[in-house]
């Protein structure tokens, strides 16, 4: 319903997205607290939720071709093609989300090589 119906869609965020930022601070400031090397948060719609004004040390982008990306959720979540285009139009393009990271991880192959590009990054980010 709220892929198709943007005031719908506008409305469950602005219940839901004050709520999950106020858990992510929460728990940002629960993990800081045990100084890992590395804390990451995982979010769909970072830009889209001005997250990024937020202070983040490093925006990482995992991107792949919208048709990596399509076939990818249709299997993931049982959804037509029809369904996951309308998914992906509330979000950014992956060019303007790699264009607005700190770093970039091409994803369009197996997923050994999504890994040992994670791992690589991993040591980058935690001066390793």
């Amino acid at each position: 319903i709220v892929f198709s119906d943007e005031q719908k869609r506008q409305r469950l965020e602005a219940i839901t997205h004050p709520r999950i930022h106020e858990l992510a601070l929460s728990r940002f400031a629960a993990e800081k607290a045990k100084r890992p090397p590395l804390i990451v948060y995982e979010c769909p719609l970072f830009f889209e939720s001005a997250l990024d004004k937020k202070g983040f040390g490093a925006v990482v982008a995992i991107v792949c071709e919208e048709s990596t990306a399509i076939t990818r959720v249709m299997k993931r979540d049982g959804l037509s093609r029809d369904a996951v285009l309308l998914r992906l139009k509330q979000q950014l393009p992956a060019k303007e989300k790699a264009a607005r990271a700190d770093y970039v991880i091409h994803n369009d192959g197996p997923l050994a090589e999504l890994e040992k590009a994670i791992q690589s990054l991993y040591l980058v980010l935690t001066n390793a």
